[in-house]
């Protein structure tokens, strides 16, 4: 699978100490994946991080042609809420 980075992703992942192999995780094995409520083209990609307390982690991404485009990540405390 083929992923690409907006310059926002690459921005707030350094920012908030999100790691490329965990994103990356998120995307190859979700533990479940939701449509985006306000944008339709965009998926949520949840998955829990040991490395980082378990907490859940959220990648909004963009299903191209060629790849996946990942338009950011962060830390979800309120994941539960969308299963």
């Amino acid at each position: 699978m083929k992923v690409k980075f907006s310059n926002h992703a690459k921005s707030q992942m350094v920012e908030r100490k999100i790691l490329e192999q965990w994103v990356l995780r998120t995307l190859r094995d979700p533990e479940f994946v939701r449509e985006d409520k306000v944008d339709f083209d965009v998926k949520l990609a949840f998955c829990r991080i040991k490395e980082f307390g378990d907490r859940w982690l959220r990648v909004a991404y963009r299903q191209e042609s060629d790849a996946r485009f990942v338009v950011t990540a962060f830390f979800d405390r309120k994941a539960e809420n969308w299963k």
